[in-house]
């Protein structure tokens, strides 16, 4: 009687326990590529990230704001369909740059801390005065479950009129990668100005 009594304990505590890990694992991913990125060991940054969906997922929100931006603004001078049809090209070549910077291990820092976007490929020491300016203080980070497979790490910047989504999914069942990023139109209206 006492053995069966502990077995079914000791499978109540076990499942309650495997069940607490599964419930954890977007948070120590999360922790996990934060600690990585304060050690500046970038490798062990992308492990956390897929490049090629945060990627996708940035451009389809600059690309069409960044056009219709300039539309509104060339379309009523003189030569304005020309004008536009010359700087197509240019918009398509600042939004790739832009996403370049930001979807790397630094520019997701960066977008983390301050909420601006990467407009240029930076060094870590150039920002090193603006960075001692942002204080934690002035993020404010929300972490919940959108469903089962999608964890959403939301941070909100002092100064900054919306959040910042960043998307997690989970990859297998204990593992996490960030996938996608949704910008506030403020950011959004940033690039290129």
């Amino acid at each position: 009687m006492k053995t069966r009594r502990f077995v079914f304990c000791f499978g109540v505590v076990s499942f309650f326990v495997f069940c607490s890990y599964v419930y954890l694992t977007p948070y120590l991913s999360i922790l996990g590529f934060k600690s990585a990125i304060q050690r500046k060991n970038y490798e062990g940054v992308r492990k956390y990230i897929h490049f090629n969906s945060v990627r996708r997922s940035l451009k389809s929100q600059l690309l069409p704001a960044l056009q219709q931006r300039t539309e509104r603004e060339i379309s009523e001078s003189s030569f304005g369909e020309l004008k536009l049809l010359l700087l197509k090209p240019v918009l398509k070549v600042v939004v790739d740059t832009t996403v370049d910077s930001t979807v790397t291990p630094y520019g997701l820092k960066l977008l983390l801390e301050t909420g601006r976007l990467t407009q240029r490929i930076a060094r870590d020491e150039e920002t090193t005065s603006h960075k001692k300016s942002m204080s934690s203080k002035e993020v404010k980070v929300r972490l919940f479950y959108e469903n089962f497979n999608v964890f959403v790490l939301s941070t909100l910047t002092a100064g900054n009129k919306g959040a910042i989504d960043f998307y997690w999914e989970r990859e297998s069942f204990f593992n996490w990668k960030l996938n996608a990023i949704e910008l506030p139109t403020e950011t959004i209206l940033s690039v290129g100005k």
